[in-house]
């Protein structure tokens, strides 16, 4: 029998989801797991993930470089914030970061259950169908969202991610079918249908809307962002 896929459109849905013996791929295409794989490129050593921006900002003390935002603006006295151009041109070869953002860092620590977690974006995405595939696993797509909404671009990186598994994968619940047939419809074309994306208007109108581009660029990079005990690795 063929391996499911299930996809979770809002950390509110997430307890309705099995995790135990699966794969989850945390999705937060605006900005946070395209930040988290950026820093792995530009040659971090490793990432934490914090959901409280206090709990974070201790980890200055451990020679870490904080990274951060609340409502899509960097935290004042952060040295990142959830720009991947940042992560791209700041020095980051072997240094540690501590991360916190609004949704994504959530779903990290809302998904231990699984038995394989993993950083998806749109820039890693083929290499994420990869590692799914070798395992032999299901996998949950687990969608950051906005503030416990459904949000369009982590759907349709969802959709984008069902279409690489298909055939050897099949659809198990409703918001699969759903998140696949958003990307068939809108393949080779998610600028223009991200446009008037919420979030996209949100970053827009604090002057980020540039991120856009690259954060829906994809297959950039081989490179897989997993998450092993308090830390997230490649």
């Amino acid at each position: 029998m063929k391996p499911g896929v299930e996809t979770c459109l809002s950390p509110e849905l997430i307890d309705q989801f099995d995790l135990e013996g699966k794969v989850v791929v945390i999705i937060d295409v605006l900005r946070a797991t395209t930040c988290m794989v950026a820093a792995f490129v530009n040659h971090a050593d490793h990432l934490r993930a914090f959901e409280q921006v206090e709990e974070c900002r201790k980890m200055r003390a451990k020679g870490y470089l904080l990274a951060g935002e609340r409502n899509g603006e960097k935290i004042g006295d952060f040295d990142l914030g959830n720009s991947p151009r940042e992560y791209l041109n700041m020095d980051l070869k072997g240094k540690a970061v501590a991360i916190t953002t609004t949704n994504g860092t959530r779903a990290i620590h809302s998904s231990k259950e699984s038995s394989i977690r993993l950083i998806g974006a749109f820039t890693n995405k083929r290499a994420v169908a990869n590692k799914i595939r070798a395992s032999g696993l299901p996998v949950v797509f687990y969608c950051a969202g906005w503030k416990g909404k459904v949000n369009l671009e982590d759907t349709l990186l969802s959709g984008a991610l069902i279409e690489e598994l298909l055939p050897d994968f099949q659809c198990l619940d409703d918001s699969s079918l759903l998140a696949h047939s958003v990307f068939k419809e809108n393949r080779g074309n998610y600028l223009e249908f991200l446009k008037n994306a919420s979030h996209v208007k949100r970053l827009g109108n604090l002057h980020q809307g540039d991120d856009l581009e690259y954060c829906v660029s994809e297959n950039l990079t081989e490179m897989v962002p997993f998450v092993e005990g308090d830390k997230i690795l490649v």
